[in-house]
């Protein structure tokens, strides 16, 4: 998959060795981007979008737990979106 919709989102990914970088640029010019340490899966697109929804803005880890997906801000920035 190389990318997914949003509305009022504009999303690229980038395959890294842990995972994917999903950058992301938002109507109002808001860049950041979410590491997911995971496959790329239904469930992850799902996990993001409802972050998205919920206004996390933010340069943001997804790791995928047996509990879930769980997300933390990260330590450092993220690339962003081109």
């Amino acid at each position: 998959m190389h990318s997914f919709s949003h509305p009022f989102y504009d999303i690229e990914i980038e395959a890294i060795p842990a995972g994917s970088l999903v950058k992301i640029l938002s109507i109002d010019g808001r860049r950041f981007t979410y590491e997911l340490r995971s496959p790329l899966s239904e469930e992850a697109i799902t996990y993001m979008k409802s972050l998205m929804d919920a206004a996390v803005f933010g340069d943001i880890i997804i790791e995928h737990s047996p509990d879930g997906f769980a997300s933390r801000e990260s330590g450092s920035r993220l690339p962003r979106h081109s």
